[in-house]
């Protein structure tokens, strides 16, 4: 969402979550498997150091930082142009299917 103009800090969250999605579908469909579900689990840690304006182009950049089972830690940061915006770690549960192995 947006209020005042600015994007409100969940939304920066939100973001990291989309962006670590398709990151895992993409890896799922090179290793020519379906992209599976998953749901955010958790979120730890964030810093909102800045304030997106609506319509501005922002860079999300994500790092998997351990993976046990179907959970995944995955930390993000929002910035735009140099300025971060928000950086903070998400878990995302990720479901496979039964003939996949984790």
């Amino acid at each position: 969402g947006v209020s005042g103009g600015r994007l409100m800090p969940e939304y920066l969250i939100e973001l990291i979550a989309q962006a670590a999605a398709v990151s895992s579908g993409y890896d799922a469909l090179a290793l020519g498997r379906p992209a599976g579900g998953g749901m955010l689990a958790g979120v730890d840690g964030f810093s909102f150091s800045g304030r997106a304006a609506a319509g501005r182009e922002v860079r999300i950049e994500t790092e998997e930082k351990f993976v046990f089972g179907a959970l995944k830690m995955i930390h993000g940061e929002v910035f735009d142009g140099p300025e971060l915006l928000a950086a903070g770690d998400i878990k995302v549960w990720e479901e496979f299917g039964p003939d996949e192995k984790q």
